[in-house]
């Protein structure tokens, strides 16, 4: 259960913001800290600092074989419900922009280009995002994507691609992939009224690596209950289960820097090849 701090500091921002669709203002979850949180298995991966077990990661943009691949999001068959690859047309063309989002050719996985989104020191906006809202009501929902974390406060947290679910009477859900201590987390929380009634942040062991791409396949069923997450091929979560709180509704994606602290230095992320589908 949160501690009697944490859930004081969460009520606090609760009440000083709201988190709107599509504008990134308040975080649902605030910090691991004031959470009850889940650590994955010890085979999960290493520790931040450590060595990792597997080094793979994703080929840097520019190589021979890039030239030899088709576009990613025409060569998926058939196509999932969202996919962005960010080669080709404008920011607006994969949702609505919010704080300091770009369409970047410094570094894709699939050139020329992908998004980069982010928060400067002490900028008072704490999201750099695209939000795409669907309207439908997911039984399961499935996603991956490539992330090259530029910079990022090691201190603090940062909530990167998010799921909303917005239900009536002012009541709203979500699941997140997230960086909380240096490890990657999926966060699972909901709010009513402007105020949190539960947030579970399931912390792996998997350390974050800066300056590197990371491929990361996420997956929720609310029919199962359970949710998975993989990184680089490594299995972090596997059918574990999420909360019976967990509600479904309309569905909002929010791709990018969803959300880090005020007191947060510089965070900076580059996003390629998004695929996402929901049944």
């Amino acid at each position: 259960m949160p501690t009697t701090a944490g859930t004081r500091a969460r009520g606090a921002l609760l009440a000083a913001c709201a988190f709107a669709l599509g504008v990134a203002g308040c975080s649902l979850l605030v910090s691991t800290s004031g959470l009850a949180g889940e650590v994955g298995s010890g085979d999960g991966g290493p520790l931040p600092g450590e060595a990792s077990t597997t080094d793979v990661g994703l080929p840097e943009a520019g190589t021979d074989a890039d030239a030899d691949l088709p576009p990613f999001c025409a060569a998926l068959s058939p196509p999932p419900k969202l996919c962005a690859d960010f080669d080709t047309g404008s920011l607006a063309d994969f949702g609505e922009p919010n704080g300091t989002v770009t369409l970047d050719t410094a570094l894709s996985t699939s050139a020329p280009r992908s998004l980069s989104c982010e928060v400067p020191t002490g900028s008072a906006k704490r999201g750099a995002l695209v939000s795409r809202s669907f309207g439908d009501t997911p039984a399961s929902y499935d996603l991956s994507f490539d992330v090259y974390v530029d910079a990022y406060d090691a201190t603090l947290d940062v909530e990167l691609i998010t799921m909303r679910l917005a239900m009536p009477g002012d009541v709203s859900c979500g699941t997140s992939v997230s960086i909380r201590n240096s490890v990657w987390t999926v966060d699972e929380s909901c709010e009513a009224n402007g105020s949190q009634t539960y947030g579970i942040s399931h912390r792996s062991m998997l350390g974050m690596k800066l300056g590197r791409w990371t491929h990361i396949d996420t997956s929720v069923s609310f029919t199962a209950r359970t949710f998975s997450l993989t990184v680089d091929g490594q299995p972090l979560f596997s059918a574990a289960p999420v909360s019976a709180a967990l509600k479904a509704g309309p569905l909002t994606l929010l791709l990018g820097i969803v959300y880090t602290q005020t007191a947060a230095t510089t965070a900076k992320v580059h996003l390629d090849n998004v695929r996402f589908d929901y049944r």
